[in-house]
């Protein structure tokens, strides 16, 4: 659908909750694995040390650009070049997990999650500005709020920056 929907809206919400419910699970399960946790990824550390405004740059960019080619494109115009809607959907998955591994092998399953979340909602609403806003709240939330948070607390990895 090329205008925003209520359908749409409502869905985003659902997705944006049950996207990031998931975070605090997937950071234990990294941290009983032993492994560095999302926070202390390097990548992390080397994004949030950037001016907010190269932050907020990049949540506009990665949730409307990963939307149109991960969603948009990749499900609704690849069901139709592949002739199959579950094929282009397996496909449109493993791209964007693939595309995050510079976040770290640790930090796929929460990508996976996120990823398998925003699918329905696109599926099931067809309403790509939904999964745009989604994305976005969701980058801002990981790359602005939770950063600021935690310099707030004296814990972040961006402290005193």
């Amino acid at each position: 659908m090329l205008l925003p929907t209520w359908h749409g809206a409502i869905g985003a919400g659902v997705a944006v909750v049950m996207t990031l419910a998931a975070w605090p699970l997937a950071q234990r399960l990294q941290t009983r694995a032993g492994a560095t946790s999302t926070l202390q990824s390097d990548a992390f550390r080397e994004i949030v040390a950037q001016p907010l405004s190269y932050r907020l740059f990049l949540v506009v960019t990665a949730a409307v650009t990963e939307e149109i080619l991960y969603r948009g494109f990749a499900i609704g115009v690849g069901g139709q070049i592949l002739g199959s809607a579950p094929a282009a959907i397996a496909l449109s998955l493993v791209a964007f997990v693939g595309a995050h591994y510079r976040w770290g092998i640790t930090h796929m399953a929460s990508v996976l999650w996120a990823a398998i979340v925003l699918t329905v909602l696109f599926v099931s609403t067809r309403d790509l500005w939904a999964c745009i806003a989604s994305h976005g709240v969701i980058d801002l939330i990981g790359l602005v709020v939770a950063p600021a948070m935690l310099r707030r607390r004296g814990s972040g990895s961006d402290r005193g920056r």
